[in-house]
């Protein structure tokens, strides 16, 4: 059960990454 938490934990947490990257990414430029 920790283990498959943990996987789905990290998958989580790379796509809220990756939004914040691409919003980043987005202001940046409009700046």
């Amino acid at each position: 059960m920790s283990n498959e938490f943990r996987q789905v934990n990290l998958m989580i947490g790379d796509v809220r990454r990756r939004r914040w990257t691409t919003e980043r990414k987005l202001q940046i430029i409009e700046e």
